[in-house]
């Protein structure tokens, strides 16, 4: 007789991306896009302009939402193709401190 296997318990993830565009930058997580401002789930960017200090407020905002998330180590960062390399060098280090695991790769 096969023994059954115990119960997985998964705890949910932020599981963060961040999107670099022409007019600013879009964030999406758990729940969906994140809305201007950061406070809420709706269309529209987090940050409507490349505020880099705007961006690790909101990257530490989402992380500390819930406490699920504060184990969260790594954000996925991707960009327009015109968006040019030291944009999204200085993305990727203002969200280091938050989250230091950064990749540059396709959002999920």
């Amino acid at each position: 007789m096969p023994h059954a296997l115990p119960p997985t318990t998964t705890t949910p993830r932020l599981g963060l991306t961040v999107l670099i565009v022409g007019d600013g930058i879009a964030m999406k997580a758990r729940g969906g896009n994140v809305a201007s401002g950061c406070k809420e789930v709706g269309p529209g960017l987090a940050i409507p302009a490349r505020d880099m200090n705007a961006l690790a407020t909101c990257a530490d905002h989402l992380k500390h939402a819930s406490p699920d998330f504060a184990d969260e180590k790594s954000v996925v960062v991707s960009a327009n193709p015109d968006i040019d390399f030291q944009t999204i060098v200085t993305t990727m280090d203002a969200l280091r401190p938050t989250f230091p695991d950064v990749t540059f790769g396709l959002s999920r």
